[in-house]
């Protein structure tokens, strides 16, 4: 009887078991052998021995040299799109000057996450013409604000917030289209951010480069609570009224 089984055991559980492939009567050196799929899974996060044993029945039972597999935690991935995409536009930074920044604010109802839902970064996307190096700098702070008014005149104030990029020379590099948007901006997050529910999410970009080039485009959105600040000499007053945000991806 050439029927047999093939179990799969972690830290000495059996976790799947599925029925053998048929063997060939006879072996060659020119048989490549036989492929079956066996599923190891743990319950427990951690580093655990693993092996298979292969039951033939009546007793005779074959079993691998265990190996050290390290089990991590599974998770679900998932992307939020925070604000309908509606056009382009030059926010959060217009590179056709010299100098830009922007602020801006995401509220909860807008970003509708989930208390606990773990971040593992955000992207602003768009297009670009051609290559350019620009500084770049990000910050973001969690807030209670369900609203943003206009900075006041000079340079918004960071203080209470955490700087994410601070990048002397970043590379827009060329690619996307209008209707094939490339990552623009990315922050990434070496430890997931915890959500807090209730909790709205502002941005700081700044910009600046001895130069300019126009044609750079990021997505907008239908929210529109940013405020901008474009020169090719001093950074001074704040746009009048707020502008669209770009959309946000965020990857739980």
């Amino acid at each position: 009887d050439a029927t047999y089984t093939v179990a799969s055991y972690v830290n000495g559980d059996k976790c799947s078991e599925v029925d053998g492939t048929e063997l060939p009567v006879l072996f060659s050196t020119s048989d490549a052998g036989v492929e079956m799929e066996v599923e190891f899974r743990s319950p427990k996060v951690g580093t655990f021995p693993v092996y298979l044993e292969v039951d033939f029945g009546n007793g005779y039972k074959l079993t691998t040299d265990p190996v050290d597999v390290t089990f991590a935690e599974e998770t679900l991935a998932s992307e939020v799109t925070v604000g309908t995409p509606n056009g382009f536009a030059k926010v959060p930074l217009d590179l056709y000057w010299k100098k830009s920044d922007a602020v801006m604010l995401y509220t909860a109802a807008e970003l509708g996450l989930s208390d606990g839902d773990k971040i593992r970064s955000i992207t602003i996307k768009g297009y670009a013409p051609e290559d350019w190096t620009t500084s770049l700098k990000v910050a973001y702070e969690w807030t209670n604000d369900q609203s943003m008014s206009k900075p006041a005149d000079g340079d918004y104030d960071l203080t209470g917030m955490t700087v994410a990029i601070n990048e002397d020379a970043h590379l827009w590099a060329k690619g996307g289209s209008a209707t094939e948007v490339k990552d623009m901006i990315t922050l990434t997050f070496s430890e997931p951010i915890v959500y807090a529910a209730g909790k709205s999410l502002r941005l700081f970009f700044a910009h600046y480069y001895d130069g300019c080039k126009n044609g750079f485009q990021f997505e907008k959105s239908n929210i529109s609570h940013t405020f901008t600040r474009t020169s090719d000499t001093s950074l001074r007053s704040w746009s009048s009224s707020a502008k669209p945000n770009p959309v946000l991806h965020i990857a739980l």
